[in-house]
């Protein structure tokens, strides 16, 4: 109910939206009423969910803590969360200054080639130099963009060093410590976490910009789909593609196991990126290309998901903290769906849709190539006789 309900209001969300606005409604009173209608079908499908949902026998209650380590979580928690914010913009900052260190190395230019095949022009890079002025949540520094950027480094790196020695002072040895420690420990954990940040990587950046895409002028390299039919598109190609791709995927992992049906649903992931490459080459797409692109796409990615999920399960399940690893595994999920929207915004803006497609199918590259190093050994067989 969750996945259909979200992929039902993402689809109708812009057709309807559409109509309402065609009608004489206000944009912002038309998004407000739509979006107060998905939240009502999320909180329909909750309700559902608790009595549907079967529950398994060994989902009992954990023991009642100790005095006062409720409150010691919570301060754990903290620290977490403060050494994770603090990674996150030290990463932040270093990464745009390497951008801007390139773009300084390199000229920050790109020859574009006129159609007698000599250069006709040359483009600045948009998406990798600094700005002039920096500034920190709307603030305006007075240390200009590189400035900035250098400080932001050193002072969250700082924190990021004392949030980890204040980590390790207060979890280790802990109940949560090992539920942390447990999962860096596995065998095979480099690969495991390669798989995990990798394995979706391109269908990531695919996600996040084909909308913009679809939506985008002819003038911008985009096809120009109306709202409304964008819509259309999204609710009935693609939730009808992602839910058979999902169900297709469990049922071909049931059948012969997850070993042998890894490379297919991998495949079967990215290899439909190639018909965006050739709708953003500058060929006329008819509508319906564009309901066949928009189903296979996310029966593709559909089909492909179910394999990421299940190994995600089977990797949970190989410690005594199932919930926590796979809490932890769907985390640094999400981390590669965040970093695939920034690589894949700056490609498009400094390479056009065309080349931004292109580079979807060899930054897939690197995630197939991590189901040959993968640890899935004969306990795999228990994900099989689940998913029956």
């Amino acid at each position: 109910c969750y996945r259909l309900g979200r992929l039902f209001c993402a689809g109708l969300l812009v057709f309807v939206v559409g109509k309402l606005t065609n009608n004489g409604m206000d944009v912002r009173s038309a998004w407000t009423l739509i979006l107060a209608l998905c939240a009502g079908l999320y909180f329909l499908g909750r309700l559902a969910n608790r009595v549907t949902v079967p529950k398994p026998a060994d989902d009992v209650a954990a023991a009642e803590p100790e005095p006062g380590e409720n409150v010691r979580n919570i301060r754990r928690t903290l620290v977490l969360l403060g050494t994770g914010l603090s990674g996150y913009f030290a990463i932040n900052a270093l990464v745009r200054l390497l951008l801007h260190g390139a773009w300084k190395i390199f000229d920050g230019s790109v020859p574009i080639l006129g159609p007698d095949g000599k250069t006709a022009s040359i483009e600045r890079l948009q998406g990798w130099m600094l700005p002039a002025t920096g500034k920190v949540i709307g603030f305006d520094t007075q240390l200009g963009g590189l400035g900035t950027e250098v400080a932001q480094l050193s002072v969250c790196g700082a924190l990021l060093i004392a949030s980890l020695i204040l980590t390790r002072r207060l979890i280790v040895g802990t109940a949560m410590g090992e539920a942390l420690g447990s999962f860096v420990r596995q065998s095979g954990f480099p690969a495991i976490l390669g798989f995990v940040l990798f394995y979706r990587f391109g269908e990531a950046m695919v996600g996040k910009m084909s909308a913009l895409f679809l939506k985008d002028t002819l003038e911008k390299g985009g096809l120009a789909i109306p709202n409304e039919q964008l819509g259309l598109m999204n609710g009935v190609a693609g939730v009808v593609g992602i839910v058979l791709g999902g169900l297709c995927g469990g049922w071909v992992v049931s059948k012969i196991g997850l070993r042998k049906a890894f490379w297919p649903l991998a495949l079967a992931m990215h290899v439909p990126n190639l018909m965006y490459v050739w709708a953003s080459s500058g060929v006329k797409v008819p509508y319906e290309g564009l309901y066949a692109l928009l189903f296979v796409d996310q029966f593709g990615y559909g089909f492909g998901f179910a394999g990421y999920m299940i190994y995600l399960m089977w990797v949970a399940q190989r410690g005594h903290f199932k919930t926590t690893h796979y809490a932890i595994g769907t985390g640094m999920g999400a981390l590669c769906i965040a970093t695939a929207g920034v690589v894949g915004a700056t490609v498009q803006a400094n390479y056009g849709y065309h080349g931004f497609f292109i580079s979807v199918i060899f930054l897939a590259i690197p995630g197939l190539l991590t189901l040959l190093f993968i640890p899935l050994d004969a306990s795999h067989q228990k994900i099989k006789v689940e998913v029956d």
